[in-house]
């Protein structure tokens, strides 16, 4: 009797692999989404295969290598290709034993500090996909193992505002935003694993850290400044009954650039202005308002200790003024150009 059940839970465990290998062999159950990507020049068979993995066409690298022996191609040419991994195996392979055109590219460069919707007009603009269509796929989740760190207070503008790494970028022309999406997120995990450990030993979370950093990215003057202006609203987090608001303009910016623009009606626009006004709520806004470079990420985990709880810019020299009291702030106001002398 236990050699039968053995039997044949060892068959059933094989028609269900059996099943499972078939339906990822012919791409059933799988996606039909175009998925964009280059193989370079010079690749190996098990390169390409681990290529296809990494992009999400395949699954089963082993199997794939199967079916190569198995449809022996001519040749797999190298180059831009657009795939689908509902295709299967074999319409996957004949596609890349076919010569291709490459794909018409343009190299972006985002800086620090752009929001979202900054970013998602200036893909619009050099036509690599719309701005509303990346603004959907870009606030979803992606499967990245970072998401799952992502604080979602359910008070953020955008869920994902603060996750896209500034850098130079090359996209497709009329890609998909799923795709364009793909790319940002896997620059943005790598930078967060150089600073995963320092964001765990902080004390803040994930989201608080990305908050205050994208209010420091647009507050400080220069990168050199970064870590003392990040001292100045930890000083004043950390004394809430005496400073219980951050009280930045960067916020209030956001407020009006990005809520008031884009709020879906009047209650929507009043609940998140309620939300990342920094001179109303206590603390830090519901979530970043920028997208920070890493200087100021840094800026956070590693501030310089001072007893700095005010500080003022110089417009147009560029001289930041530190204050330990209301009083000395009012002086630096005045020393800055910002105020007229009482």
């Amino acid at each position: 009797m236990i050699l039968v059940i053995v039997i044949l839970t060892v068959s059933l465990v094989l028609a269900v692999g059996g099943i499972s290998i078939g339906m990822e062999y012919y791409g059933i159950g799988k996606t039909d989404e175009d998925i964009r990507f280059n193989i370079p020049a010079g690749s190996t068979n098990s390169e390409i295969a681990d290529i296809l993995v990494n992009e999400g066409v395949i699954k089963n690298k082993k199997l794939f290598m199967l079916a190569l022996k198995f449809e022996k191609p001519a040749a797999i040419y190298p180059g831009d290709i657009t795939l689908q991994p509902s295709s299967g195996y074999s319409e996957i392979i004949e596609k890349l034993s076919q010569m291709r055109e490459s794909y018409k590219t343009v190299s972006i460069t985002f800086t620090e500090g752009e929001n979202l919707l900054d970013i998602a007009k200036k893909l619009e603009d050099n036509e690599v996909c719309t701005a509303d269509d990346f603004l959907f796929e870009f606030n979803k989740n992606q499967g990245f193992d970072f998401e799952n760190d992502v604080d979602d207070n359910g008070d953020m503008f955008y869920r994902m505002e603060g996750y896209f790494y500034p850098d130079t970028y090359e996209f497709y022309v009329n890609d998909s935003a799923g795709n364009v999406t793909k790319k940002l997120r896997e620059q943005f995990e790598k930078k967060y694993e150089t600073v995963k450990a320092k964001i765990k030993n902080s004390g803040m979370s994930l989201n608080e850290v990305m908050t205050l950093a994208s209010i420091v990215q647009l507050e400080a003057a220069s990168e050199d400044e970064m870590p003392k202006v990040a001292s100045v609203f930890l000083n004043r987090l950390d004394d809430p009954d005496t400073y219980p608001m951050l009280q930045s303009d960067t916020t209030t910016n956001y407020i009006k650039n990005v809520i008031k623009t884009e709020g879906d009606n009047t209650a929507s626009i009043e609940h998140y202005t309620e939300c990342y006004d920094t001179y109303k709520c206590k603390g830090l806004p519901a979530g970043p308002i920028c997208n920070p470079g890493m200087a100021a990420i840094n800026a956070v985990l590693e501030p310089k200790k001072t007893d700095y709880y005010y500080f003022c810019n110089n417009l147009k020299t560029g001289e930041t003024f530190y204050a330990k009291t209301l009083d000395e702030h009012e002086e630096n106001l005045v020393k800055a150009g910002l105020a007229k002398k009482k």
